[in-house]
């Protein structure tokens, strides 16, 4: 089901950028492992996300903010903040949680269109089970992000 729904994105933001051209707002998609995301660049300096992580029995969804703070040539550094909740269903346990990531990082452009990017950053998460009455962890956790970027319209390197 999500390969579906990503396909048929991909392919919707494809031709409507053929249809519109660069009349269209500043939008892209990421693709990293493992997840996929739609991200709006609000200004030359402000991109918000809206991603879907997914691993076996585990899914996030999250909505980040990018603050660019340095642009040199083709590279873009920021830092921001991830916002998520959790759904988790393993063979023991299911339940679900919440995330809160501060993360810095970059972005490389191979083209106006095209970038690799990659950030870090310590995740607060708690996780909590309903079925499981006392079931209840949080802690930090090192999150590593690495993915392709692919935009649409105007041109979002510089």
């Amino acid at each position: 089901m999500k390969k579906n729904i990503i396909i048929i994105l991909v392919i919707l933001l494809t031709f409507s950028e053929i249809i519109f051209g660069r009349n269209l707002p500043k939008f892209g998609i990421s693709l990293g492992y493992p997840y996929v995301s739609l991200k709006y660049r609000l200004s030359s300096k402000f991109t918000t996300e809206l991603r879907d992580t997914f691993s076996e029995g585990i899914n996030v969804v999250s909505l980040r903010g990018y603050y660019d703070f340095y642009k040199i040539n083709k590279i873009n550094c920021f830092t921001g903040i991830d916002l998520g909740y959790v759904f988790f269903d393993t063979d023991d346990v299911k339940g679900e949680g919440s995330l809160f990531t501060v993360f810095i990082g970059g972005e490389y452009f191979v083209s106006s269109k095209i970038s690799i990017s990659i950030d870090i950053g310590p995740s607060f998460i708690t996780l909590w089970s309903k079925k499981e009455k006392d079931l209840s962890v949080s802690g930090i956790e090192w999150i590593l992000n690495s993915g392709l970027n692919i935009y649409f319209g105007k041109d979002n390197s510089q």
